[in-house]
């Protein structure tokens, strides 16, 4: 029996998941904000609106795989995640944000420049109060992924 929808926008479903699966979202509801369907529904908009992993480029992927390495090794070390704890969380930043960006991205010295007009960091950009690049798409990242 279906049930009444809230609003013309919305239908209410049902659906059927492994218990291991159930699990996951519902851990990923806990830590972030929201319960399950509200997690669920972010994970599901963000799979039709934003590129996949498996779509980016070579060198972005070889990256998230280096990162991704990173995260389990400091986990190895540490016997924790680097989102719970403090210290597996500084090695990871430093780890990342310092030895395998210098080695990983272009050589030489930047020139700031506005972002291409149109791109979703321009649009970032313009909402305000944000006007360095790199703390806007940052933040929307972060956002987007349940981190804030």
């Amino acid at each position: 029996m279906a049930t009444k929808p809230r609003s013309e926008r919305e239908t209410v479903m049902t659906v059927r998941l492994p218990r291991e699966l159930h699990e996951q979202l519902k851990a990923a509801a806990e830590a972030g904000e929201g319960g399950i369907a509200a997690e669920l529904r972010r994970r599901l908009e963000a799979s039709f609106v934003e590129p996949t992993t498996t779509s980016v480029d070579l060198e972005t992927r070889r990256l998230l795989n280096a990162v991704a390495w990173i995260s389990t090794a400091v986990k190895d070390a540490y016997g924790a995640s680097w989102r719970t704890d403090p210290d597996a969380g500084d090695v990871l930043r430093r780890a990342v944000c310092g030895d395998l960006m210098g080695w990983a991205t272009a050589a030489g010295e930047a020139a700031p420049r506005a972002p291409k007009p149109g791109s979703a960091i321009a649009h970032l950009l313009e909402k305000g109060p944000i006007t360095d690049p790199a703390v806007a798409i940052g933040f929307a990242a972060a956002a987007k992924e349940g981190f804030i």
